[in-house]
């Protein structure tokens, strides 16, 4: 029960029929979901105060929650799909996963306690809040790291796959369950699937068939992990410092680079190459912090090794614009054609397995010949020739 003041227009002006600045709920309704209008009222509502209610207002819950969820549960079920996951399967242990997916199971024992003890306030704000901000987390940090680990035939990774699938199986049935009072119907949507009620996938043994016939998410003991919790926090404080530091470089991301000099307390082996990895840079050296504060000290001199990795992942990244201009699967496998001479040519021979893992191409050839979709234009100055096809 929410219980607030006036309903007013985005100008603060008292909604009435003769004003015309109401908004028909059933519209509401209609083109924004009932789902994004009761998370709006539970997001923004002030206790007995003015409510200011608009299109736009409902149209950024969509925009800016819902389909940052969506989202994620749809990357999820379409590698589950190419994978043939199973639900039933007996998962890692979650204190031998890798340490993001401890992060990830962490951040959703502290989502869960925040919304049960807002919930038991009957403070729904806060608790959509927290919501909110654990799905951009889970978006743009968790699920962002962990695309590699989902791609189908990855040599040498089945444990670590493993680990990622039931960490995001997990976290996506536990989210629709906490979920449930507030968006319905997303929720139900979510967990009958998740839950093998819907697809080839049998029922996971006692799930009941709704999301709202099971019971409200407690935190399961070995999720708890408060230092892994301050370490990733420090991690990111780190590759924000760094990212910034290129950024005044104006050195792009997609540059490697040799080396970063960290003022800070050595990492974790496992957080020192995800830090390695963000800032896409061959080694991490430490140095004690003068005054203790953390630093980051980037090494930017570009070799033309360096150049011409960066070459690759140029290449990389216009491949995979061809295969979405061609309408390929994410499992398609594809022929890589490329006509280029110098540098661009020199970046395939020396990165050939990375470009081949990063586009799914079973073969790279130079040559030009019918393609699926192709491009032509300049790569780092040089004019250079791209298709693909099966």
């Amino acid at each position: 029960c929410l219980v607030g003041g006036l309903v007013v227009d985005r100008q603060g002006k008292k909604m009435s029929k003769s004003r015309g600045n109401v908004i028909d709920p059933a519209t509401a309704f209609s083109e924004f979901g009932a789902d994004a209008a009761r998370w709006f009222f539970y997001a923004t509502g002030a206790l007995a105060g003015e409510l200011r209610v608009s299109r736009e207002g409902f149209q950024d819950v969509v925009r800016l929650y819902m389909l940052t969820l969506w989202n994620v549960y749809s990357f999820f079920v379409t590698y589950a799909e190419i994978d043939g996951f199973d639900p039933a399967a007996e998962a890692p242990p979650v204190l031998e996963r890798p340490v993001l997916d401890r992060w990830c199971l962490a951040r959703l024992a502290e989502t869960i306690d925040t919304v049960r003890a807002a919930m038991d306030r009957y403070e729904a704000q806060p608790a959509t809040r927290a919501v909110e901000e654990f799905v951009e987390d889970l978006s743009k940090w968790y699920v962002r790291r962990s695309r590699r680990r989902f791609w189908k035939g990855e040599p040498g990774q089945a444990a670590d796959k493993r680990a990622a699938y039931a960490t995001l199986h997990t976290t996506l049935l536990t989210l629709a369950r906490l979920l449930a009072p507030l968006m319905p119907f997303l929720a139900e949507r979510m967990y009958r699937n998740l839950a093998g009620f819907e697809g080839d996938a049998a029922p996971l043994d006692g799930a009941p068939d709704s999301v709202h016939l099971t019971d409200y998410p407690t935190v399961l003991g070995d999720w708890r992990n408060p230092d892994v919790l301050i370490a990733m926090h420090h991690l990111r404080e780190l590759v924000e410092d760094g990212l910034a530091a290129r950024k005044e470089a104006g050195v792009r991301v997609r540059q490697p680079l040799a080396g970063a000099t960290l003022a800070s307390a050595p990492l974790d082996a496992e957080l020192q190459a995800i830090f390695a990895d963000e800032l896409n840079i061959k080694s991490v050296t430490y140095e004690p912090p003068g005054d203790g504060t953390a630093w980051v000290r980037l090494d930017t001199e570009i070799t033309p090794e360096l150049r011409l990795e960066w070459l690759a992942r140029e290449l990389s990244r216009a491949v995979n614009d061809l295969r979405k201009k061609a309408g390929l699967r994410v499992e398609d496998r594809i022929a890589l054609l490329i006509d280029a001479d110098g540098d661009v040519r020199r970046a395939v021979d020396a990165n050939r397995d990375y470009l081949a893992g990063e586009t799914l191409a079973t073969a790279i050839e130079f040559r030009r010949g019918d393609a699926l979709a192709e491009w032509e234009g300049e790569l780092g100055g040089e004019a250079c020739w791209l298709g693909v096809t099966r």
